[in-house]
């Protein structure tokens, strides 16, 4: 049959296509059958017309079904509606105990900063600082106690404000990963802060400017506090008690709960930021309106966190179980031949993390134990010895700035480069359990590390433009490091390879790799957190150390925490475009759909011989 022939018999149909593809409610069992017809046409193009444009026009539009009906998964409004009408509500009903406790240590540490107050004179400096206490006395002496809500401008206060408030509920939250103990400690010292600073108007003679002028914006904001307090609770529940189940398992479950709470007051806080910035500025405004502003905040937190989630828990007792325990999640497998949405990706990212865990932290933990002892007594001028560790996150920097040192540079690439191949070799063994490593396996490294020591090298230009190219190339970088792991081919065309899979899917990769820089933040930040430093704080009650012997032991501790953090982080940002890598091939070649198509023809042509 001419080309020309067998358009003109199949032009209507491909219209009728076209239209269902464009239409806003697609039938997906139409789609189906459509995507077997485009599929049969498209096989018949390839046989007769290989280098043809009826090929191109065909292959796009089983394309463009294909992405429809396997690819297109995204939520809907419906179900974000559903999230704030039903699920949360449900879910705060469900840590109404959680939310109960915070609330009464956060009240209880409030009376214990009042009385603290009232009995030190000099406890209102220790707490809220001497600096901040004479500008607030000078502020008095002029007339407007309240002045510091006038020092910056609106938009200025507003995005710094909003950025602090965020930041404080977010440690509050996840500081509860610490047997909730961190959690604890947060809201207790918030809590004194409050009391505190709510005494020192009231002891001169200013409560109810101050409360009226104060609690205008910090009604949403305490409250907000409070809550996040309860989520870190959550999050914490699930590793204090993990009733029958796997201490993993409850925290894997309670995690996930204590996140959707933490999320919940996220918007609050940026409207409580709002009229902090905004509104509370104008302290002169009448009383009788700022009260107003007050119950309405207090009436909104009350119905939506409290009687709310009563009635919706009353309703569906099923969400709450007669036993109280977690339900324990099923086990999860993950499939290399399906197209997943980022959201898929990312759930397969955990239970490989989950199965492989203890091999990492196993082969890691020494390994950052012989970093730490090689950088620190080789490069310590380097690596900056009087580094602490609250400056952990702030100070990560440093050990991808090899402007001043070139061997720290080698030492890194090492390091990245057994951590990565080592992950991708555990995904493909999880994967493949009949995969062998022999010396092909071995040989083919060689690849993976010709292109990392290359992109480890653009760390030497200067650190703001080797910062952007970290989040900007790195992703783009693992994807062809797998490639180049599972691929047989040479370097030039593992990237050639990348880059068409890659084609009209960048915007799916950068989104999932913001994904996951988020959550390795959170992990970073847990490394910023104080608690070793108490421990050492509390070792030098027992063994006297020197400044200098004390400043030693504080910079091995960072450089150790670093290092083992990179080494816990870097499997997530591998191990996520590593999966990416099998939605892309199924995207761009659809292989294990045309297994599936090919299938249904046999069944359908068995079905019809007997008949």
């Amino acid at each position: 049959m001419r080309e020309t022939s067998f358009i003109e018999q199949n032009k209507k149909k491909w219209k009728e296509f076209e239209e269902e593809l464009a239409s806003e409610h697609k039938d997906p069992d139409k789609l189906s059958n459509i995507l077997i017809q485009v599929t049969d046409d498209l096989s018949f193009s390839r046989t007769f017309y290989p280098n043809r444009s009826v090929r191109v026009y065909l292959n796009n539009i089983a394309q463009q079904i294909f992405r429809n009906v396997y690819k297109n998964k995204s939520e809907n409004r419906k179900k974000l509606w559903a999230f704030w009408k039903d699920d949360l509500p449900l879910l705060v009903y469900q840590c109404r105990n959680q939310l109960l406790v915070s609330l009464v240590i956060f009240t209880l540490s409030a009376l214990i900063g009042v009385l603290s107050a009232i009995y030190d004179k000099d406890f209102p400096s220790l707490i809220l600082g001497e600096d901040y206490i004479q500008m607030t006395l000078e502020n008095i002496r002029k007339g407007d106690p309240l002045a510091v809500y006038k020092g910056s401008n609106q938009t200025d206060m507003f995005l710094g404000i909003s950025l602090n408030n965020v930041m404080v509920a977010f440690k509050t939250f996840i500081s509860g990963v610490f047997f909730a103990i961190g959690t604890l400690i947060i809201m207790v010292y918030n809590g004194i802060m409050i009391g505190t600073f709510q005494y020192f108007f009231y002891e001169r003679g200013l409560f109810l400017d101050s409360f009226l002028t104060i609690w205008l914006h910090g009604t949403l904001e305490i409250s907000s506090i409070i809550i996040a307090g309860a989520s870190g609770l959550v999050l914490g529940r699930g590793l204090v008690f993990p009733g029958t189940y796997s201490r993993l398992q409850a925290f894997q479950i309670s995690a996930k709960q204590g996140l959707k709470l933490f999320v919940s007051i996220v918007p609050i806080l940026f409207f409580a930021a709002f009229i902090e910035g905004f509104i509370t500025r104008y302290t002169e405004v009448p009383d009788a309106l700022k009260a107003l502003l007050i119950l309405i905040s207090f009436l909104f937190i009350f119905f939506y966190f409290v009687y709310y989630p009563y009635l919706k828990g009353k309703g569906q007792k099923v969400v709450i179980k007669s036993d109280g325990k977690l339900q324990v999640p099923k086990v999860h497998r993950i499939e290399i031949d399906t197209i997943k949405t980022n959201s898929e990706i990312f759930r397969d990212i955990f239970s490989f993390y989950q199965a492989n865990f203890g091999k990492i932290l196993i082969f890691f933990s020494p390994l950052s134990v012989v970093y730490t002892g090689v950088t620190y007594f080789l490069f310590k001028d380097v690596l900056n010895q009087n580094l602490f560790y609250f400056e952990t996150v702030e100070k990560i920097y440093l050990f991808f700035n090899y402007q001043e040192s070139t061997p720290v540079f080698v030492i890194n690439s090492a390091v990245l480069f057994l951590n990565i191949c080592l992950v991708n070799l555990f995904l493909i063994k999880y994967l493949n359990n009949d995969f062998k490593i022999n010396l092909k396996v071995i040989f083919n490294l060689y690849k993976p590390l010709v292109l990392l020591v290359t992109f480890n090298s653009l760390l030497f230009l200067p650190i703001g433009l080797a910062i952007l190219i970290m989040i900007l190339v790195l992703p783009i970088v693992l994807l062809a490091l797998f490639i180049g792991m599972i691929e047989e081919s040479n370097l030039f065309k593992m990237v050639v390879r990348m880059f068409v899979l890659l084609h009209g899917n960048w915007a799916k990769m950068m989104l999932l790799h913001i994904m996951l820089a988020l959550l390795s933040m959170i992990f970073l930040f847990l490394l910023a957190s104080p608690v070793l430093y108490l421990l050492i704080e509390a070792l030098k009650m027992f063994v006297y150390m020197d400044n200098a012997f004390y400043q030693t032991i504080l910079s091995l501790i960072f450089i150790w925490s670093i290092v083992l953090g990179i080494s816990l982080i870097c499997p997530i940002l591998t191990v996520g475009q590593a999966l990416l890598y099998f939605s892309l091939k199924e995207i761009n070649e659809a292989t294990h759909l045309r297994e599936m198509i090919a299938k249904l023809k046999v069944n359908s042509e068995s079905k019809f011989n007997i008949e």
